[in-house]
């Protein structure tokens, strides 16, 4: 992300100093986009990015929740731009080599269970903190975008998306806009030829209460939440961005 979003306006001047997305009025994650090459000396600083996929590029959960959606929203981070009205709710460990942001294209987060394989969604890098707050959308039976119907009950879909088995880590760089059933597939067979593990059972935290939300707006709200409890400092950048972006000329 530190780069334009996607499809909707976002707050520019809190992005590029706390990494940290969300839509002002759609409150919706937005993807990375390709962008101008960063500067020598920007990428001098950049610490090393690890080999993506490998063992060591995974991504350790640190709190769970099942939300299901009343209103179903179409994925940003998948080219076929499916339908979401459930998913797992997560804040994820990882190296801060992984979550630094880039000015290209970044490693994918990804993660998949006995039976499935998604692009992660996420709104903040999680770089000062080694957090990242991130939602994994149960597409595995979603219509494309404009369908007017889904199927399965709540229940029907929470058991078709558990987490045995659960692997989440970090892929090949490329943008989430162009990740695809094709994509996902080479990407799992990739992480599985490099040694990707699940994670531990006994690493697994234990999940929150499951959580009804209205629409999307509610869950970035309800992100920005977990974001304020697990990435404090970024929060408090994006914030101080803000104010003084929208301060008079003068009084910067």
């Amino acid at each position: 992300m530190k780069r334009a979003s996607l499809s909707a306006s976002v707050l520019a001047a809190s992005a590029a100093a706390a990494g940290i997305w969300w839509n002002a009025g759609a409150a919706a994650q937005q993807p990375p986009q390709a962008s101008q090459p960063t500067p020598a000396d920007e990428v001098n600083r950049l610490p090393e990015l690890p080999k993506t996929p490998s063992a060591s590029s995974t991504a350790q959960p640190v709190s769970v929740q099942w939300v299901q959606l009343a209103k179903p929203y179409p994925s940003d981070f998948r080219a076929e731009r499916p339908l979401v009205r459930a998913g797992w709710l997560m804040v994820v460990r990882a190296d801060t080599a992984l979550l630094t942001p880039r000015s290209l294209a970044e490693p994918l987060l990804l993660a998949a269970g006995d039976g499935w394989t998604t692009s992660v969604e996420w709104m903040q890098h999680g770089h000062t903190s080694g957090h990242r707050v991130c939602f994994i959308p149960w597409v595995g039976d979603a219509q494309p975008s404009g369908s007017p119907e889904l199927r399965g009950s709540s229940e029907s879909i929470k058991e078709r998306a558990n987490l045995r088995g659960l692997r989440i880590w970090f892929g090949t760089p490329e943008l989430p806009e162009r990740v695809d059933a094709a994509m996902l597939a080479r990407e799992r067979a990739l992480a599985q030829t490099s040694g990707l593990q699940p994670t531990p059972a006994d690493r697994m935290p234990a999940a929150s209460a499951d959580l009804t939300l209205a629409d999307r707006d509610a869950l970035v709200g309800r992100m920005r939440q977990l974001a304020a409890q697990w990435c404090p400092a970024e929060v408090e950048a994006e914030v101080e961005a803000k104010v003084e972006a929208q301060a008079p000329e003068g009084a910067r």
